[in-house]
């Protein structure tokens, strides 16, 4: 079962994937996560540098369920 906070956190990824037509990529440190575009120098660095923090890289199709399963086993509470 996944905690309300952790649904919170996906609806709100979910939220800006409806705003934007490129995709989102989270990485997750200690329960806190950040949000990038693909597109960014900063995802390209992070995936470089921390590659064990990415979460995973969503559009708008994702299902909000599958984001919170997600963000669940990455500890994001």
């Amino acid at each position: 079962m996944h905690t309300e906070k952790t649904i919170e956190a996906a609806k709100r990824l979910e939220s800006k994937l409806l705003g934007t037509s490129t995709p989102l990529a989270v990485f997750a440190l200690c329960g806190h996560y950040v949000i990038t575009r693909v597109t960014t120098e900063s995802f390209k660095n992070q995936v470089r540098l921390t590659p064990e923090r990415l979460v995973g890289v969503y559009t708008a199709d994702c299902p909000v369920e599958d984001i919170a399963a997600d963000f669940k086993e990455a500890g994001i509470l």
